[in-house]
């Protein structure tokens, strides 16, 4: 009840503030009480959330990627879900988004929902774009979303990869055929050596193998791009697709992450590795840090390893920069530099 009251208070201050008048304390104490009680007039003013649909759907009329509308989606999904269970549910307008509403909604997701500073660094971003869509348009006039404290700093984490002896652990592993992780490994083994990430993979078939210039290639039209990559066609990659009918196996992300995780535990995958979490360092196994990317990031920095050239590289992997690409690159200074010393140029 006291955070009600705490919460009315402010909202009510800067209302005044907004409109350049300094109430007496009767009219403050009567705004006061009228907003904790709901509010004696219904406000003209849009609420946040009927601006967020609005904002999602020039985007899905814009023709935006689907994974961008998703984002948007999570990040005003989240904020409903803080406004219910902090807020009372109460109207939200935009002079609502003071920064200690900004701030106490950041804590909700670190404490309540266990976020890291990467999460909130993007759920934010989102925020922020739909608020200063609102400024643009004289909608929203309060820039507390803009203060430097209102987000949390991205971290730089380690990557995750598989090297190509890595692989052979897990290929050498004795499944029973046509088991969840026998699936998940063929699957894993596909997007090791296309560099396609899992959502592409889900919809990859035979009716995407071509030939160019003599040689067997995939075509395919990126979801997240909707460029389109060529990739070589790799034998086994063919069997594995043709094996299962020219589908691979349908199984949702976060099933394929969680079988992934269990397959490299495995394979015996236990390196260790430190990571950032709620600013303290901790460390890892391998396996445990395994995800849906690993794949696309793993056949990048093997691909390099073993010699082709980064440009084409990137052309694979449908990356628009080199330097975009070497975001997914994990080379050890011990690999670099053996692929390295073994080049004629060091002779």
């Amino acid at each position: 009840i006291l955070d009600k009251w705490e919460s009315s208070v402010i909202i009510v201050r800067n209302r005044f503030k907004l409109v350049g008048t300094k109430p007496s304390l009767i009219e403050f104490r009567t705004e006061v009480k009228n907003e904790f009680l709901g509010g004696a007039n219904v406000s003209t003013a849009p609420d946040i959330f009927s601006y967020f649909d609005e904002f999602i759907e020039n985007k899905r009329l814009a023709k935006r990627k689907t994974s961008t509308i998703v984002q948007y989606n999570n990040a005003k999904n989240l904020l409903r879900e803080f406004v219910t269970k902090k807020e009372h549910g109460r109207r939200i307008e935009f002079n609502d988004m003071t920064k200690n509403f900004i701030l106490r909604f950041i804590a909700f997701c670190e404490v309540d929902k266990d976020h890291e500073a990467n999460t909130i660094n993007k759920t934010m971003k989102r925020i922020r774009a739909v608020m200063n869509d609102a400024t643009k348009r004289g909608i929203n006039t309060l820039l507390d979303f803009r203060d430097e404290d209102c987000n949390r700093s991205y971290v730089k984490q380690p990557k995750v990869c598989i090297s190509e002896s890595e692989y052979e652990q897990i290929l050498a592993l004795d499944l029973e055929e046509m088991s969840r992780l026998y699936k998940v490994r063929d699957i894993f083994t596909a997007g090791f050596y296309t560099g396609l990430r899992h959502i592409d993979l889900k919809s990859l078939n035979v009716s995407h193998f071509t030939e160019e210039h003599g040689r067997e290639v995939i075509k395919i039209k990126m979801e997240k791009t909707e460029g389109f990559v060529k990739v070589p066609l790799k034998p086994i990659v063919k069997s594995i697709i043709t094996k299962y009918g020219g589908q691979l196996p349908m199984i949702s992300r976060q099933k394929f992450v969680d079988y992934t995780k269990e397959l490299c535990q495995k394979a015996g995958l236990i390196t260790l590795v430190s990571r950032v979490k709620k600013g303290k360092q901790e460390v890892y196994e391998k396996w445990e840090l395994v995800g849906s990317h690993t794949m696309r990031r793993s056949f990048a920095t093997n691909a390099i390893l073993n010699g082709i050239n980064p440009e084409y590289v990137r052309r694979i992997t449908g990356h628009a920069t080199l330097k975009q690409l070497y975001e997914y690159v994990c080379v050890e200074s011990k690999e670099y530099l053996d692929v390295a010393a073994e080049n004629e140029f060091f002779k």
